[in-house]
């Protein structure tokens, strides 16, 4: 059996992260980072100079300065303490912020941990989120501006896992109609509740899940509406929908608000993760739902759309709906100019067994999804609707090239390390000039922070790529330093993926796609007349094509479809670099012989590197080694358990 040499963490880790080399700097100009992530807080702006911080990257000291500067402008300018320091501090405002001192303050930085000191490491974060900033005392050194940038971080990433851990705390309430036409539906959830809870605690077994039932009907059905509440007694829960018959309904449309109100007011939402799964044929009562025969048609009952919808919203309750015929698409519409796009799933299946699978799969999915979006809450993003929202004209279809115009930019990207060991190093990174290529005029899709467009790049017969875009918000401009931390990280993980590759004999392979960072860059006359230079960066990669994209695993600790070879290798890397990163998030799309796969997340004991979803040391503690369970392929290629810390 192959057994692994792990990195040498003797050695001084150096905790900076290289930009290219000064070459590549030429004609940047400094900007904003306004990255926010989904396991991070968005910082406020710090102007990042991009060309000064290239050009001193040949002396250690002033890479080290490099590192510290965008740190600071991850963790921002000026940050918000866990409680509020005293009015007469001298390092205060007496409103409860900490100010991060200037660039001038710098001196030599603190080591992170090495791969043995988890704990050490997660008692001082623990100290930096529930502990003010105290100022020296007189006599004392000031702490230096990167101790004070490094605290600030590991304080930030506490107060992460915090937010993860609550998130794993799910309340799901199931909201039938119950008249006549939905038996089946009924008869599903039943039988489907038990596979639900026993797909998601297979392999995330630190999640606990809360289910409620809420049915109604129509008005003179007797009784109209019925629930119960949330519980983890899950054989009482299949009781109580077993015993529930479906009758009643007549003209069409049904008491869809009655059932809504029962469920926003009746059922005590006591956990963080909270989602609502609707299932019905028929909408509300009212010519603005339907053209159907309706005894109500100006509409039935006490309860508003408007004021629901901003329950829905103010309980911070994710709501999904079950769709069986298109009966319900004028309602979802409505409903959708409230919440934003409405994730709706196909049920439009009549066999009861295929209507639990599906039940059962849907239901999987979407406690994945609203734990991911409620583990990303911060202070300044504190409704999952901010993640739903739709700032952009979204456009699925595939330009036709030869009407889209060419654009000229430059190409950097990053070498592939040298060996296991160089990964503790900034990778070296290469320019080329001239770069083609076309791109749609609109976004085919759009995510939390980031847009994407086809592309055609020119440059490679024609090759359809992908252009990535961190979304701009007023003045705050995307960095090219940003982009560039994101294409070393993914370029790291493409080559430990080769790595495993090599040692991983039989299954499928790991293949990242080549990640590069694109600068263009035009004249335009700004609202005085005056020329100006439009800066543009993305990143650039091949377009996956010919299956589903998916994510396999989060950063969070939980795995939304297993695959015993993709959890392998997030233990392979942690195992290999004797426990100084560990590459997760593993996302894209699934093929016969390999697993393409893009937008990685790097977790690693140097919180300098690797962006806002690096959780350092505590984050592999909490969210890998103490919840990893080693499969088959672990044991294959002679990975040993891992032990816990906690």
């Amino acid at each position: 059996m192959q057994r692994f040499t792990a990195l040498d963490t003797s050695r001084p880790i150096q905790s900076y992260r290289v930009a290219p080399s000064p070459s590549t700097a030429a004609g940047l100009a400094p900007s904003y980072s306004t990255r926010r992530d989904v396991s991070g807080y968005a910082p406020a702006p710090l102007v990042v100079d991009v060309s000064t911080s290239m050009r001193r990257m040949d002396d250690p000291r002033e890479r080290d300065r490099a590192a510290i500067d965008r740190l600071a402008a991850e963790v921002g300018a000026v940050s918000i303490s866990s409680s509020s320091s005293s009015a007469s501090s001298p390092s205060s405002s007496g409103t409860g912020v900490r100010m991060i001192p200037p660039p001038s303050s710098y001196s030599s930085r603190p080591q992170p941990a090495g791969p043995h000191h988890h704990s050490s490491s997660s008692t001082s974060a623990s100290s930096s989120s529930s502990t003010p900033f105290t100022p020296p005392r007189s006599g004392d050194r000031p702490p230096s501006r990167a101790s004070i940038v490094i605290s600030e971080r590991e304080a930030q990433i506490a107060r992460s896992l915090q937010v993860i851990k609550d998130a794993q705390m799910v309340d799901i309430c199931f909201l039938l109609d119950c008249t006549g036409s939905m038996e089946t539906y009924i008869d599903a959830t039943k039988h489907a509740i038990g596979r639900i809870i026993e797909s998601l605690k297979q392999h995330n077994a630190h999640l606990q899940v809360f289910a409620a039932f809420v049915g109604y009907r129509d008005h003179g059905d007797v009784p109209q509406h019925v629930s119960l509440d949330f519980t983890q007694d899950y054989e009482h829960f299949r009781q109580f929908v077993g015993s529930q018959r479906a009758f009643g309904g007549g003209d069409g449309p049904e008491d869809v608000f009655g059932g809504l109100h029962m469920a926003l007011s009746q059922l005590r939402w006591s956990h963080a993760t909270r989602i609502l799964l609707h299932l019905g044929d028929y909408p509300h009562h009212g010519r603005e739902y339907s053209s159907l025969p309706d005894d109500f048609p100006g509409g039935y009952g006490p309860h508003t759309e408007q004021k629901l919808m901003q329950d829905i919203m103010g309980k911070n309750i994710l709501y999904f709906f079950g769709k069986i015929t298109h009966n319900t698409d004028l309602m979802m519409s409505r409903f959708a100019t409230h919440l934003g796009p409405i994730p709706e799933y196909d049920f439009k299946q009549t066999d009861l067994a295929a209507v639990i699978d599906k039940l059962v799969s849907t239901s999987v999915a979407v406690v994945m999804e609203s734990m991911v979006m409620t583990s990303s809450l911060t202070p300044e993003a504190k409704s999952v609707y901010a993640f739903r929202k739709k700032e952009y004209k979204i456009c699925k279809v595939l330009p036709v090239w030869h009407d889209v115009s060419v654009h000229h930019g430059t190409m950097t990207s990053f070498n592939l390390p040298a060996s296991i060991e160089a990964v503790k190093a900034p990778l070296e990174a290469r320019k080329t000039e001239g770069l083609m290529f076309k791109r749609s005029y609109e976004p085919f899709d759009e995510g939390a922070d980031r847009l994407v467009f086809y592309g055609s790049n020119l440059s490679n017969r024609g090759q359809d790529i992908v252009l990535k875009e961190f979304k701009e918000k007023g003045h705050r401009v995307n960095s090219f330093e940003h982009y560039l931390v994101y294409a070393e990280l993914q370029t790291i993980a493409s080559y430990l993926a080769g790595e495993f590759n090599k040692v991983m004999h039989g299954g499928k392979k790991i293949v990242f796609l080549k990640s590069r960072v694109v600068y263009t860059k035009k004249q335009k006359q700004d609202e005085i007349g005056r020329t100006i230079q439009v800066k543009r960066y993305f990143m650039m990669e091949p377009l996956l094509k010919g299956a589903s994209f998916k994510r396999f695993n989060s950063n969070k600790g939980t795995i939304a479809e297993f695959h015993s070879t993709l959890e392998a290798f997030s233990h392979y890397t942690y195992a290999v670099t004797g426990g100084y990163l560990l590459v997760t998030d593993l996302q894209g799309a699934e093929f016969d012989d390999k697993f393409m796969l893009t937008d990685p997340a790097i977790t690693c004991q140097d919180v300098t590197r690797f962006g806002r979803t690096n959780l350092g040391a505590q984050g592999m503690s909490k969210l890998f080694v103490d919840t990893h369970v080693c499969n088959s392929a672990c044991r294959a290629i002679g990975l040993d358990p891992l032990k816990r810390t906690s």
